[in-house]
C-alpha cells in the first residue's frame, strides 16, 4: 500500500515548485493586461448612465446571459483573473507524433467575461475601450479600460535545464548579498519553516525549495515494529538557461556557488540532471504597429474619459480627477489587483499594504493570455452619443407595451404637438370669424 502522506508531500513540493517557477512551460509571459490601462471610477460624486451609448452607431454591445438562482435571476459578476483563458501549450512533439492544431476561433464573448461596451479610442483609432460595469461592497461603478490588440506569437529557442532533487534540508536565509554581487535579482525567504526563492539574471532563472517536517504515516504492512509517524523534508533547485546549449565551466562554478549561498554542499552539483531542449512558447503581442513604452496611456484615457464626460456617460468627473488618473496611468496597469481607483482622497495604481489588509487584493488562479483581436472592434470611432432613454411605464402605452422614448425625441414630439395645436386655433379662429362676417351680411 502506497503511503497517501508521502504523496500528499509530494503533491506540496511540485505546487511550491510551479509556484516558484511561474515562467517556466508557460505559453504566455505578456497577458492581455500587460497591454491596457484601467480605471474605477469608484469616487462616490462619479455617477454614470450607459443606456445613451448602447445605442450609439459604432460600439459593440456584449451582454452575457444571466444565470439562474435559487431566488431570482442574478446578474454574472466580472471575476477578473478567476478562471484562466484557454490557450494552446505547443511544445516540441516526438518523432511521428502529429502536434495539436488550435481549435478553432473564439467568438467575441469569449474574450470578454462581463457585460462591456467596446469601441475605438478618439486618442487613438486602433486602440479598443472597454466600459465594464463593476460593484465591490455594495458600490456599483464603472470600469474604463484602454486596451491594444493583441496577437499571438510564436518563438523558438534552446535551453539549457538543470535539475537537483533529494537535496538536504535548507535550514537557513539566504545569503542576498552574496548573491547580488553576482548579479541576481533575489525574490522569496523562509515562510512558516518553508523556502521558496527565486534568482534572475538576464536568461538565467533559477527556483529553490525546501519544505521540512512534513508528517508521513508508516504503512501498515511494513515490518517495522515502532510504526507510527516520522516526519520528511523535500528539497530542490531547478536552473532555466534560455537560448543557450552548453554549459560553461564559468557558469557551472557560479551555480556551485549559488548552491553554497543557501547553505548546501557545491559537491551536490555532481548529482545534477543537465539537458538541453528546444523550446517553442505562444505568447501576446501588439497586433498594431504601436510602440507600448511611448504610447501615452495617460493621455489616451484621459482623452477617453473627456469625451465620455462630455457626452453626459458620466457624470461627476472632475478635471482635478482628469489630472490625478492621467499621471498614473501606464502600461500593465489593469485588472483587479493593477487598475487605478479612488482611495482615501485620491487616485492610486494598484492595491497599497493598507487596502491589502481590508481584504481588497486577489489571489490570482490563472493568467488571461486570451488576448483581444483587432478584428472585434467596431468599423468606426463613435462620434456621440443619444440622449439617455427614460422607460415608460406600461399603463401610459397599453398599446405598445413597454417603450423607450429619447429625451430629444420627446422634446421634438411635444414641440410637434405644439405647434399642429396652434395651427389648428388659427385655422380655427380665422374660419369663426368668416362665418361671423358672412352671418352680418345677410
Amino acid at each position: 500500500m502506497k503511503n497517501k502522506t508521502k504523496l500528499f508531500g509530494i503533491s506540496i513540493l511540485l505546487i511550491f515548485s510551479l509556484l516558484i517557477f511561474t515562467n517556466i512551460g508557460m505559453a504566455c509571459f505578456n497577458p492581455t493586461d500587460s497591454f491596457a490601462t484601467e480605471v474605477a471610477l469608484n469616487k462616490p460624486s462619479i455617477t454614470y448612465d450607459l443606456s445613451g451609448i448602447k445605442q450609439s452607431k459604432d460600439v459593440t454591445v456584449i451582454e452575457k446571459e444571466k444565470e439562474e438562482s435559487p431566488d431570482d435571476i442574478v446578474k454574472v459578476v466580472h471575476r477578473e483573473e478567476v478562471v484562466p483563458k484557454p490557450i494552446e501549450i505547443i511544445t516540441i512533439e516526438e518523432e511521428g507524433e502529429e502536434k495539436p492544431q488550435r481549435s478553432e476561433e473564439p467568438s467575441f464573448e469569449d474574450y470578454i467575461e462581463t457585460n462591456a461596451i467596446i469601441y475605438r479610442s478618439h486618442y487613438n483609432k486602433d486602440v479598443a475601450v472597454a466600459l465594464m460595469e463593476e460593484e465591490w461592497e455594495g458600490q456599483k461603478y464603472l470600469n474604463v479600460k484602454i486596451q491594444v490588440p493583441t496577437k499571438f506569437v510564436k518563438s523558438s529557442y534552446p535551453e539549457i535545464k538543470i535539475d537537483l532533487e533529494g537535496l538536504p534540508p535548507i535550514t537557513q536565509e539566504v545569503d542576498k548579498e552574496y548573491l547580488e554581487s553576482f548579479g541576481y535579482q533575489v525574490e522569496g525567504s523562509f515562510q512558516a519553516g518553508r523556502l521558496k526563492s527565486v534568482l534572475k539574471k538576464g536568461n538565467i532563472d533559477i527556483a529553490v525549495w525546501s519544505i521540512s517536517d512534513i508528517e508521513e504515516e508508516e504503512d501498515d504492512d511494513e515490518d517495522d515494529d515502532e510504526g507510527g509517524e516520522k516526519k520528511r523534508s523535500f528539497s530542490g533547485l531547478s536552473i532555466r538557461v534560455e537560448n543557450q546549449t552548453t554549459l560553461t565551466p564559468e557558469l557551472e562554478e557560479e551555480f556551485k556557488n549559488v548552491l553554497e549561498a543557501y547553505g548546501l554542499n557545491p559537491d551536490l552539483w555532481n548529482q545534477a540532471e543537465i539537458k538541453t531542449e528546444t523550446r517553442e512558447d505562444v505568447d501576446l503581442a501588439p497586433a498594431i504597429d504601436i510602440d507600448l513604452d511611448s504610447f501615452d496611456w495617460g493621455l489616451a484615457l484621459r482623452t477617453e474619459l473627456e469625451w465620455l464626460r462630455n457626452n453626459i456617460v458620466i457624470s461627476g468627473l472632475t478635471d482635478d480627477d482628469l489630472d490625478g488618473i492621467a499621471k498614473v496611468a501606464d502600461k500593465g496597469t489593469a485588472g483587479w489587483n493593477s487598475k487605478i481607483r479612488y482611495y482615501k482622497g485620491e487616485w492610486v495604481q494598484g492595491i497599497t499594504e493598507e487596502m491589502e489588509e481590508t481584504g481588497m487584493y486577489r489571489l490570482r488562479a490563472g493568467i488571461d493570455c486570451g488576448g483581444f483581436p483587432a478584428g472585434l472592434l467596431p468599423e468606426e470611432v463613435p462620434g456621440g452619443v443619444p440622449a439617455p432613454y427614460e422607460s415608460v411605464p406600461d399603463n401610459q402605452l397599453p398599446f405598445f407595451g413597454v417603450v423607450t422614448i429619447a429625451y430629444h425625441e420627446k422634446a421634438l414630439t411635444v414641440g410637434v404637438i405644439v405647434i399642429i395645436a396652434l395651427i389648428v386655433g388659427i385655422v380655427g379662429f380665422v374660419l369663426k370669424k368668416k362665418i361671423g362676417g358672412e352671418r352680418q351680411k345677410k
